[in-house]
């Protein structure tokens, strides 16, 4: 703008003295609104200052995780989607890598986001979320929490640490508090944050930080797309679901998961234009974020994560929310990887879990694993096998092993199997178990051999129940605004 008013000045001087004024209210207006949307009171660093982070060339590189809680994959426009949801993460994608075909191991906030720190199954972590594996109504018998994380696991943020790393979080609370143990190997946590909030809190954080040395590994989470779906009136109007806010709230969720929402019906479509609306909002806010952490240095020799803890159903199987089922709109999720040693504008085509990114973490930071995940480093190969099948599971009441064609989902109460061709079948209507019976039980028992190790692996590295306290009131108040209890 400043270079636009010194041309028209050579044509009149008049001209120009009121260019250059309004050359510099503008800039003026610019700074000071871009710092107000990011929430940040702090000036920006000069331009050239020293990025932030390890100062030594040959040092690992920061690290940094977004977890997007409960954002399915196909609901950005960089993995199909029709609605201009994810501008800013479709254009990150492009500078890194994207895996189309990423899967949680399994659905639910505490032991999605206990798996990415653990590089374990859940079968082999043993956290899964209240209640689920049988009672809906009631609290649990103290000695029967499972919904913390084990005390006695290695995890990903304690492990950096210990290896010089400065650990910062940013959570937006609820299950993924200090109450479920995910503070833990942090030097900073904050919680019960909205993402905006959450950006502030790390711009300030980053500065206190700068000129330390040391190398930063940063986890940032929000559940501005988690129900309840109330994202700003703009975005609503954008996507045509201005009337439809009433659907989004915590109490009409909760009715809603009592009845049998049509898939292709008026509800499934004013939810689903409430969710993209949410997406859109938070799109937004991380673009904002992302420009100030590269002015300040941040992003320079850092390895960014993007991805998800499941899924959301918004009426693809008549259910909504994230029920107890193992279909792919709870499975599968984004997963955008940019940064040293990633290839830029690939797009992985080969089926990955959540459960490699704690291997993927270690390798990247230069750390050695107190035990070995279960999962591989994405990085470490060219090419990743095609073939590979991935193993999920809902607590220990549903199992699932897909392969690149093929999907079976087991009941271990019932003992019933149910198979999808996804090549034919992709929304996973048509049971074709009876129809192919080889394949079922073939599918079956490498499914059960999977099941065996990882209980076996939980044999050696659980060494003690993880235990449990009472909710504090806060925690159990934000778990029940976001539709839980």
């Amino acid at each position: 703008m400043i270079a636009g008013a010194t041309r028209l000045a050579a044509r009149s001087a008049a001209v120009a003295v009121v260019g250059r004024w309004v050359s510099i209210l503008s800039l003026a207006l610019y700074l000071t609104l871009s710092l107000t949307a990011c929430g940040s009171a702090e000036r920006p660093s000069p331009a050239g200052a020293e990025p932030l982070g390890a100062r030594r060339a040959d040092a690992p590189p920061n690290v940094l995780i977004v977890s997007l809680d409960a954002l399915r994959a196909d609901r950005l426009g960089s993995y199909g989607h029709t609605r201009d949801t994810s501008p800013f993460l479709d254009a990150l994608a492009r500078q890194g890598t994207r895996y189309s075909r990423a899967f949680v191991n399994t659905h639910g906030t505490p032991p999605s986001h206990a798996t990415l720190w653990t590089g374990l199954y859940q079968e082999t972590h043993g956290v899964s979320m209240p209640y689920a594996d049988g009672a809906k109504r009631g609290p649990r018998p103290r000695d029967r929490r499972d919904d913390r994380l084990p005390p006695e696991l290695p995890i990903v943020p304690a492990a950096l640490r210990d290896a010089g790393y400065a650990t910062l979080g940013f959570s937006g609370g609820g299950f993924l508090s200090r109450d479920f143990g995910f503070d833990r190997g942090f030097d900073v946590w904050h919680e019960s944050l909205s993402l905006q909030r959450a950006g502030q809190r790390l711009l300030a954080e980053l500065e206190r930080q700068r000129g330390h040395g040391r190398p930063l590994f940063v986890f940032l989470h929000t559940y501005d797309i988690h129900s309840p779906y109330e994202a700003p009136r703009r975005w609503r109007r954008a996507f045509g679901a201005l009337g439809s806010a009433h659907l989004g709230t915590t109490r009409s969720l909760q009715r809603l998961t009592w009845t049998r929402v049509e898939p292709d019906g008026p509800i499934a479509d004013r939810l689903g234009r409430l969710y993209d609306a949410g997406i859109r909002h938070a799109d937004e806010t991380l673009e904002r974020l992302f420009g100030h952490l590269e002015r300040r240095g941040f992003l320079h020799r850092t390895l960014i994560i993007v991805t998800s803890d499941h899924g959301e159903e918004l009426g693809d199987h008549r259910g909504v929310l994230h029920p107890a089922t193992l279909f792919d709109e709870l499975l599968h999720v984004p997963l955008i990887v940019v940064g040293p040693g990633v290839e830029a504008g690939k797009v992985e085509e080969a089926p990955v879990s959540t459960v490699d990114l704690t291997a993927t973490l270690y390798a990247a930071a230069r750390v050695e694993p107190a035990i070995e995940p279960e999962g591989r480093d994405l990085l470490a190969a060219a090419e990743l096998p095609r073939s590979r099948a991935v193993f999920s599971q809902y607590a220990r009441r549903l199992y699932s092993l897909r392969t690149p064609r093929y999907k079976l989902v087991h009941v271990p109460e019932s003992g019933r199997s149910r198979l999808f061709d996804l090549r034919t079948d992709p929304d996973e209507r048509l049971d074709v178990a009876r129809q192919r019976p080889e394949l079922t039980a073939h599918l079956l028992g490498r499914l059960e051999r999977l099941r065996i190790q990882a209980a076996e692996r939980a044999l050696e590295v659980r060494t003690e129940a993880s235990g449990g306290r009472p909710l504090a009131p806060e925690t159990r108040r934000r778990l029940e605004a976001l539709g839980y209890f």
